[in-house]
């Protein structure tokens, strides 16, 4: 077994933890079907589970109207991942080939990758304050 020591620090925090790690190698395959491998180091427990913000109906709309897949399931509302992936490996992920990005109604990005589009930033309310999503 291929193992390798990390040293990581929480937010915050100024002690850095050291622990030896196995390390596993990770297949993806992309929506296309096309396989990635990446290296992973296997940590239990690496965050909590997320919970998923739910679209507006015009979010949902413009989907449908769009024909624009996301990388996580409509139905999915609890998301707990198995995997972080750093910088290096997500730009191979990503999509440089003209797929354009898109801004939903509620203010929501949609970034195209080779999984399905990603989910990021702020859903507004309608009050017009931000919340986090």
């Amino acid at each position: 077994m291929t193992s390798t020591t990390l040293s990581t620090n929480k937010f915050g925090s100024d002690q850095p933890i050291v622990k030896r790690r196995g390390i596993s190698e990770l297949q993806v395959w992309e929506a296309a079907g096309e396989p990635h491998r990446f290296s992973v180091a296997r940590i239990a427990n690496l965050i909590e589970p997320l919970q998923r913000s739910e679209l507006t109906r015009d979010d949902k709309r413009f989907l449908t109207d769009h024909d624009i897949q996301l990388s996580v399931g409509r139905q999915m509302q609890h998301i707990r991942p198995d995997v972080l992936l750093g910088c290096s490996d997500v730009f191979a992920l990503l999509h440089g080939d003209g797929q354009p990005m898109w801004r939903l109604p509620s203010g929501i990005q949609l970034i195209p990758s080779r999984l399905g589009y990603l989910v990021a930033g702020r859903l507004r309310s309608e009050d017009s304050s931000d919340s986090t999503m």
